[in-house]
């Protein structure tokens, strides 16, 4: 990943890439930073910490699964589910 394509969101993609390959024990600052290609200090300009960095990845999660669930009922009626 080039520096100039670093952002919150960029760095959130490669922690959970980082968490889906080798699973959440894995997942450290240094590693996320070894993997965007960058020292571990740059990643502060775009998320504070570990925590901050973990709440970021559950929001995704989260809006992922909400977009995928109501894909999966959108245009469902109540009698279509009995």
């Amino acid at each position: 990943m080039a520096r100039a394509a670093l952002s919150a969101d960029a760095v959130v993609d490669v922690a959970l890439r980082l968490v889906d390959e080798e699973g959440a024990a894995a997942l450290t600052l240094a590693a996320v930073a070894s993997r965007a290609g960058v020292a571990t200090p740059s990643l502060y300009k775009h998320v504070r910490n570990l925590a901050e960095l973990r709440a970021l990845m559950s929001v995704r999660i989260m809006d992922d699964l909400a977009v995928r669930i109501g894909g999966a009922v959108l245009g469902r009626r109540r009698s279509a589910r009995s």
